[in-house]
């Protein structure tokens, strides 16, 4: 089980809205295949197990196989053919599976499938890890919504930037270079226009961290911008199967403006033709603004209106979050902001998970840049109480994944 969870794995950042699932079969206790679903709309993790073991064994595959599968397999046709119906017609003598899948339509109809089959069906091996992979997949079913992660990068005191607003470079290059990566595996970078407006940010993953981009691309309204990509290669079998590779990239930026203030020229709005770009703004602004704002869809972008709350000029987090998952079809959101913005969501309950970066410097207080604005907690134990799950260290940075402990 532990090797279909790592094979599960491998299809981050290319399975969305799909979960991540691995599986393996075994002979005698013998490993035969492993296979892990890639991509949405291609075969599921069971089915590329068994081409696998066709492969190896034969297009007969022999009777007393056994499957270990980290999500149970599905019994209705989707995009594909049930995994169970091909479990049962090649005769597996047992399934073991890590998790039930949380959808209602699937939730046990699988197992009871192949129990009727007379397969002999385990459940609940390694279900901790199980779930964990499917952090994603999970959050999406049970609460409607994308599943939230929060990243920040900071200085040991707790520091986004010096006291001046510089942040070149809080963390070091590895660091950096390990956010690209989630950047893709996340599938979306959410911000606030102020981060836009200091920085003037791409915010895509990119595959080298080269800072002469804007240099090289300016000249030519930034087409070829795609060659900086960081995509995935990945294998997959077409319906006449033959295995083709396809490169993937399906990232998407958004940014919270509650007033339309981006500038038409910042390079967000200029490479909006090349990476799907959505602004979130008040529908006040959106009418006293009208020329900006069609100047700006007409640079690609897609321009959301969302209510204010009241007494308040912020914007309606639950139902920019809504319009992401809905409309957009975005099941996960790496927040990389701002204090006001990253405290808002924190107040909000809409973090679901943490990736704290801490560099070993120290900038000194009365910083305007700490990671979190004011909370309102006066005494300890009204603190924000999170559950650290990992700690690694990437070149001289710390990197702690965290998520918030449930408030009793």
């Amino acid at each position: 089980m532990r090797l279909a969870l790592g094979l599960a794995g491998k299809g981050r950042g290319t399975v969305s809205p799909n979960p991540l699932v691995g599986a393996v079969i075994v002979k005698d206790n013998v490993f035969v295949s492993g296979g892990f679903h890639a991509a949405a709309g291609y075969n599921h993790a069971e089915i590329n197990a068994i081409e696998n073991a066709e492969d190896k064994l034969g297009s007969r595959l022999p009777k007393g196989l056994k499957l270990y599968v980290t999500l149970e397999p599905c019994s209705m046709h989707g995009r594909t053919p049930p995994c169970t119906d091909a479990l049962i017609r090649n005769k597996f003598s047992e399934i073991i599976i890590s998790v039930l899948d949380p959808n209602p339509k699937i939730n046990g109809q699988g197992i009871l499938k192949l129990r009727q089959a007379g397969i002999k069906v385990r459940t609940g091996l390694l279900q901790k890890q199980g779930e964990k992979l499917n952090e994603i997949f999970f959050t999406n079913i049970q609460k409607g919504r994308p599943f939230i992660c929060a990243k920040t990068a900071a200085t040991l005191d707790g520091n986004l930037a010096a006291k001046t607003g510089d942040s070149k470079w809080v963390t070091d290059r590895k660091s950096r270079m390990f956010v690209q990566k989630l950047r893709f595996d996340y599938g979306c970078v959410l911000t606030g226009i102020n981060t836009v407006i200091k920085d003037d940010p791409f915010l895509f993953p990119r595959k080298s961290l080269k800072n002469n981009m804007a240099e090289v691309f300016n000249k030519n309204d930034f087409n070829g911008i795609e060659k900086t990509f960081l995509k995935k290669e990945i294998l997959v079998n077409e319906e006449d199967g033959k295995k083709v590779k396809i490169h993937c990239f399906n990232f998407k930026r958004a940014i919270i403006d509650t007033e339309l203030d981006i500038n038409a020229d910042s390079n967000i709005a200029r490479t909006a033709k090349h990476i799907k770009t959505i602004i979130f703004s008040s529908e006040e602004s959106i009418k006293s603004k009208a020329e900006k704002y069609n100047l700006l869809l007409d640079k690609g972008i897609n321009i959301e209106a969302v209510n204010t709350l009241k007494n308040e000029k912020m914007l309606d987090l639950n139902e920019i979050i809504g319009i992401l998952f809905n409309k957009y079809e975005i099941t996960s959101v790496m927040l990389e902001c701002g204090p006001g913005l990253l405290t808002s969501f924190l107040k909000s309950g809409l973090i679901d998970k943490f990736m704290f970066f801490i560099a070993p410097k120290i900038t000194g207080g009365n910083n305007p840049y700490s990671v979190f604005n004011e909370l309102g907690i006066n005494k300890m134990y009204e603190s924000i109480n999170l559950k650290f799950d990992n700690i690694k260290k990437i070149q001289n940075d710390l990197l702690i994944e965290a998520y918030p402990c449930l408030q009793e």
